[in-house]
């Protein structure tokens, strides 16, 4: 659940970031105002605006590292801001060649050598995005988050190519793989974003997450003005809005990485996105899918089967990511169910099993019985003198005794066979073999007649048994003749009432065994 702020939190929340929001915003005016006073396309104001283009990420990796290295902080956490001061680490040395060619006179108006540590930079922020969002969930909902997103990023660019860039490029005199960077730029923005947004709807706002969201909602934007100066006559040049964005979108991640911003990991509202969530991906597949096969359709386009391909490959990647998942809850479910089956079968303190999971086998035992015609032999097994035990050496001991019974008549018994605790100091046993029922009570009475180690001593220990060995036809015969409805659930109480009655016989006469 999502701790909703009261008003004096809120305010509170909001003087921490206020001032560094407004020295942001003295300093963004500053820069743009001396670029301005230089003339933006002009040497110096091109140099005063790269030059700040390298101290603001800059200075954002330096505290986003400095976060990285607070050890009150959870691993999971520090891993996060260290991707993510690395990641603004390398976009500040790729804008520090851009600043170099660009000021040399070198044609930067395409893919350059800077255009790989921006990559990086969009790799590794995805990365420490869905480093935090499985952080704040369960599974592999991180990874699928980012496979969405990066779904969506390549749907919108499938659109924007076909439909206007392979049309518009050729007029330029250029080829669409001079775009492939910049068109990977856009697509690792998408998938920022829709991670980032991911974890606010999974476990609530948060100062820092909002920073980074509006943070990255304006770098990407940059992305996109740069691409679109890309695309006409005149290329890019320093000293327009996609600048502005990226010295904003920068500074927001170094406001964010504020030692009184310490990103708690809230508990997740849940695993699972909505169902809307779910069908987003799905929505950008199918119409952008189908334009790119009506392209294919109508002429051969590598653009539309390279994008084609690759939204394939994410919607499969991402529903192995599903299945993968689901098995694992289903695995997860069965281990649940087991183990509750433990609990409600076994007795904890001896490992047999309970009255209830006794009552179940004997009557499965009774309906093979009247099936086949079949004997069964249930006995009770009664410790003499129990109370003893507890009154003299404890109920540690008492429980230790207990275990060594449960252990002894657990290995006098067949696979087919059961032993079970009825409770307390009492034992029942079911024999499906058509044996003698004194034999049986002999058996039981010298397993448990031999010696225990019970608290570091011997311990000689007695029972009391009762054995009845029954056909289940003829006790149903006899239990209709009664009046009884004579159903399985009635001849396995007459049976147990029976051998439950010559155990107490047996105890109140104090003899060594009765059978029946």
């Amino acid at each position: 659940m999502i701790q909703r702020r009261g008003p004096r939190e809120a305010a509170a929340a909001l003087r921490v970031v206020r001032g560094p929001l407004l020295l942001l915003g003295l300093a963004l005016a500053a820069v743009v105002g001396a670029a301005h006073l230089a003339g933006p396309s002009g040497t110096v104001g091109r140099a005063v605006l790269g030059v700040a283009e390298v101290v603001v990420p800059a200075t954002a990796a330096a505290r986003c590292l400095r976060m990285a290295l607070r050890r009150p902080l959870p691993r999971p956490l520090r891993r996060t801001w260290g991707l993510l001061g690395c990641g603004l680490l390398s976009w500040a040395l790729g804008q520090v060649v851009f600043v170099a060619m660009d000021l040399g006179g070198l044609d930067a108006s395409s893919t350059t050598a800077a255009d790989l540590p921006f990559l990086v930079w969009g790799l590794l922020a995805c990365t420490a995005a869905a480093s935090f969002l499985r952080m704040r969930s369960s599974g592999t909902l991180g990874a699928r988050t980012l496979i969405d997103g990066t779904l969506l990023g390549c749907a919108l660019l499938t659109v924007v190519v076909l439909l206007w860039l392979d049309d518009a490029l050729p007029h330029l005199g250029r080829q669409p793989v001079e775009f492939v960077f910049p068109l990977a730029f856009q697509v690792l923005g998408v998938a920022y974003l829709t991670v980032t947004a991911m974890s606010l709807l999974h476990g609530g706002p948060t100062r820092p997450l909002v920073l980074a969201l509006a943070g990255g909602g304006l770098v990407t934007t940059g992305d996109v003005l740069y691409f679109a100066a890309l695309t006409t006559p005149g290329g890019f040049t320093t000293g327009g809005l996609a600048d502005v964005c990226w010295l904003a979108g920068f500074g927001l991640f170094a406001v964010a990485a504020d030692p009184r911003n310490p990103l708690p990991p809230p508990v997740a509202r849940a695993d699972e996105p909505t169902r809307w969530g779910v069908a987003v991906p799905y929505v950008a597949f199918v119409p952008t899918a189908a334009l790119a096969v009506h392209r294919l359709w109508s002429q051969p386009d590598r653009d539309a089967l390279v994008a084609l391909v690759a939204m394939i490959s994410l919607v499969l990647l991402r529903q192995y990511l599903v299945v993968h998942d689901h098995r694992a809850l289903l695995a997860t479910a069965e281990e649940q169910r087991r183990a509750l089956e433990v609990v409600a079968h076994v007795d904890p303190l001896t490992g047999l099993v309970n009255r209830r999971r006794f009552s179940e086998v004997l009557a499965g035992a009774v309906a093979e019985g009247l099936r086949t015609g079949g004997h069964v032999v249930v006995a009770f097994v009664d410790l003499d003198r129990f109370k003893e035990v507890n009154d003299t050496l404890g109920h540690a001991a008492g429980d230790e005794l207990l275990r060594a019974v449960g252990r002894r008549l657990a290995s006098c018994v067949r696979g087919e066979d059961h032993a079970a605790r009825w409770g307390g100091d009492e034992f029942a046993v079911l024999v499906r073999e058509d044996v003698p029922a004194e034999a049986v009570a002999q058996r039981l009475r010298a397993v448990v007649g031999e010696p225990f180690s019970v608290a570091g001593t011997a311990l000689a220990a007695s029972a009391s048994t009762g054995a009845v060995r029954e056909s289940p036809r003829r006790l149903r015969e006899e239990r209709l003749a009664a009046g009884a409805s004579g159903d399985v659930e009635d001849l396995v109480e007459a049976l147990l009432a029976r051998a439950d009655a010559l155990m107490y016989r047996e105890k109140r006469r104090g003899r060594a065994g009765s059978t029946a």
